[in-house]
């Protein structure tokens, strides 16, 4: 059983193998972009959380995890489908930290919990589907504030108990 706070610090060590001179997309020793993308869908799958009996799963990356990976902002899109194609889970969210410290989140949804109810209530918006918003302030505020809409539209749905917390 993993302890509540419990941080975690990992190094990832490049590789010439990592490079796109090896996998022949350059002649340059840089990471390579699918090496890149596969290191922060890694990174994001470590963070991932479970809330709502397991109907909504999170992810998060850090302004440091993203610049050190050297992933462009159109790529780092890719990863917010992850945790909403997990088994089970009704809403995914992706949480990127931006440069001036605020939270980019990107909320996915299906059946008929609606992305954008959530994302519009904390100033956002978008599609029932997909929709997003952003958060200034540290990570904790930023989750605790998605997450109280996320049990809202849940207990809307009537997915979570009314008295449901």
């Amino acid at each position: 059983m993993l302890e509540i706070g419990l941080k975690n610090k990992r190094s990832y060590v490049v590789r010439e193998a990592d490079t796109a001179q090896a996998h022949g997309s350059g002649t340059l020793p840089v990471f390579a972009t699918p090496a890149m993308v596969a290191l922060m869908e890694r990174m994001a799958m470590e963070s991932l959380e479970y809330y709502f009996n397991d109907l909504c799963a999170v992810i998060c990356l850090t302004w440091d995890q993203i610049e050190s990976s050297g992933v462009a902002g159109a790529e780092l899109e890719d990863l917010t489908s992850l945790p909403r194609s997990i088994e089970g889970v009704e809403v995914g969210l992706t949480y990127r930290q931006q440069r001036d410290g605020s939270f980019r989140i990107s909320v996915r949804t299906s059946g008929s919990i609606d992305a954008c109810n959530i994302a519009r209530r904390l100033g956002g918006g978008g599609h029932t589907r997909a929709a997003g918003c952003e958060i200034s302030g540290n990570l904790d505020n930023a989750k605790h504030a998605v997450l109280e809409e996320v049990r809202k539209e849940l207990q809307r749905c009537g997915l979570l108990d009314q008295d449901a917390g």
